[in-house]
């Protein structure tokens, strides 16, 4: 008996010849690995993205350029905004989606920092984690080179006379 057409069920013990089982495998295989270059590519725009969303608002800016100085609490961070405390809690999430800041609580006061570069064992050593800026400088890099690129192909047909 033949399953319906569009059907998911299969036939109970039916197993595929050995060389179709091979195709089979290497189709996933060379699928998985587009798939994975896939994922990557959009894990990087993704990334970007979200830099940049953080990168966006005037207050976000403000508040990395405080946490620049050292560590505050969420109170101290809402200070020169007057904004809510809700706000800011929203803002803080986006800079950490971002990869810029991480928290800690300590008692009832939650503490924000810039994040730290992993690989580092001593806190005296810390250094701040600049992979989220590496990225937007590494973008922009690509996107002046492309200029570059356009600008002297103009000046060339431009000296030449078109």
């Amino acid at each position: 008996m033949q399953p319906e057409r569009g059907s998911t069920t299969r036939k109970i013990g039916y197993l595929p010849s050995a060389r179709w089982a091979s195709l089979w495998a290497d189709f996933l295989d060379a699928a998985g690995s587009l798939a994975i270059l896939i994922r990557m590519a959009n894990y990087s725009q993704r990334s970007l993205d979200a830099v940049f969303s953080a990168l966006s608002d005037s207050t976000r800016r403000g508040m990395l350029e405080r946490l620049s100085r050292g560590e505050a609490s969420v109170t101290e961070l809402a200070a020169p905004f007057g904004v809510a405390l809700p706000t800011i809690h929203k803002h803080l999430r986006v800079l950490e989606r971002a990869g810029f800041i991480a928290h800690e609580k300590r008692g009832r006061v939650r503490h924000v920092r810039l994040t730290q570069a992993s690989g580092r064992r001593c806190q005296a050593e810390a250094r701040v984690n600049l992979a989220p800026i590496a990225e937007v400088k590494s973008w922009l890099a690509r996107l002046e080179a492309r200029w570059d690129e356009h600008l002297q192909r103009l000046k060339r047909q431009v000296e030449s006379g078109l």
